[in-house]
């Protein structure tokens, strides 16, 4: 449910896991996805709304193939020393790490799409007025 002017709002509590599997990880994606994926479900098309989110989603995709070897793609060759960086590789190595994070974003919003359609008459019930009222 939107709540003032963010529209909506995803926490997550950083200090509970210092260290992250990639099955973690792709299950943080997939909530962070959960939004704009839910308007995807219910509406048929997506809003403006999440681009905090995509925009979260898509740096921790880069990061696990940059950085930390979580791809399968590359495995545990990390091409990048950082997020953003792409002066020390080719066209072809940044063609293929974009393509990975599209492969990883992808794999996330599946996990969201799968659990929303799962659990459509909870989204439903959460969403509806009656219920957001109790909070």
């Amino acid at each position: 449910m939107p709540r003032g002017r963010t529209l909506g709002v995803v926490l997550t509590r950083d200090d509970e896991n210092l260290l992250q599997s990639r099955t973690m990880m792709l299950d943080e994606m997939a909530a962070w996805l959960g939004g704009h994926t839910a308007e995807e479900v219910v509406f048929g098309e997506v809003t403006s709304g999440a681009s905090g989110d995509l925009w979260h989603v898509n740096r921790v995709a880069r990061q696990m193939v940059l950085v930390l070897g979580m791809s399968d793609g590359f495995g545990v060759v990390a091409p990048g020393t950082g997020v953003r960086d792409r002066r020390n590789m080719s066209e072809d190595t940044a063609r293929r790490v974009d393509d990975e994070v599209a492969r990883l974003v992808a794999e996330a919003q599946s996990r969201a799409r799968e659990v929303l359609t799962r659990e459509r008459d909870l989204l439903d019930r959460i969403a509806s007025p009656s219920w957001s009222a109790k909070c």
